[in-house]
């Protein structure tokens, strides 16, 4: 099936990468993994816990999705979900305002882009 032109595509890093690592000169594989979220809160708490923000998508209805990588993220996941997680509060609530901010950056740099005149540029068609 062809892809339509007008829909676009998001990947999914859900896929571990293998990393080497070197420890008292053996070498040991650990697990970086990706995750994608649109819950800010969860975004927030996988953040506090050392994760790393490495990406924000949006979809065709403007919802921002969180690409967060780091070792055992999925297992920060399931304590979430479950209920068990704990926290640290002053983290969580630095990682959540950070998050709010670069939404909102992004919201205005396109509102800018998106508020631009359209330039006429009948002219420079070809005859």
């Amino acid at each position: 099936m062809a892809p339509n032109p007008g829909m676009r595509y998001r990947r999914t890093f859900l896929l571990p990468h293998l990393l080497p690592k070197i420890n008292n000169g053996k070498k040991e594989v650990i697990s970086i993994q990706h995750y994608e979220t649109t819950d800010i809160y969860l975004g927030a708490y996988l953040l506090s816990h050392g994760g790393d923000l490495s990406g924000i998508t949006f979809n065709d209805r403007l919802r921002a999705t969180f690409v967060i990588k780091g070792e055992g993220i999925h297992q920060l996941d399931r304590e979430y979900q479950s209920g068990t997680a704990l926290v640290n509060p002053v983290h969580l609530r630095e990682s959540l305002n950070h998050l709010r901010d670069l939404l909102f950056d992004m919201r205005d740099r396109r509102k800018k882009r998106d508020d631009r005149p359209a330039r006429n540029r009948h002219h420079q068609a070809r005859r």
